[in-house]
């Protein structure tokens, strides 16, 4: 909204700035240190589901996009939570993304020789070939 003035009187007014709110400590994604990655332990099966959940509209339409995931790895290298970092552009490829995310597996990150929780970004990709 622009504001309009009459000598230098304001004819519409814009109203205050939102106060700023103080946010709590999040729940979501945080950057945890670590010296050993965790690692993807079941590609094999994680290639059979993208293709299992691949919407079947978008796969016919030749349509595909990548998901860049969050993935919140346990000290026993399972997935605790997801969430999407960035989206494909369609709904129907982050569900099937999501979907997929909750049968990956993965290798225990470490902070020096300690199993950790850690939060990690991997892409999925729907492609049609």
């Amino acid at each position: 909204m622009a504001l309009t003035t009459f000598e230098d009187n304001p004819v519409v007014s814009l109203p205050p700035p939102p106060e700023p709110v103080a946010e709590e400590a999040s729940d979501g994604p945080s950057f945890t240190p670590f010296t050993v990655a965790p690692s993807i332990l079941n590609v094999p099966e994680l290639t059979r589901l993208l293709i299992a959940e691949y919407p079947p509209l978008l796969k016919d339409a030749g349509v595909g996009g990548s998901i860049q995931v969050w993935f919140l790895i346990d000290e026993d290298g399972r997935v605790a939570d997801t969430r999407i970092a960035k989206t494909s552009g369609h709904s129907s490829l982050n569900q099937a993304a999501l979907r997929v995310a909750e049968h990956f597996r993965f290798s225990p990150a470490l902070q020096r020789e300690q199993k950790i929780t850690v939060w990690v970004q991997f892409p999925i990709n729907f492609r049609v070939r």
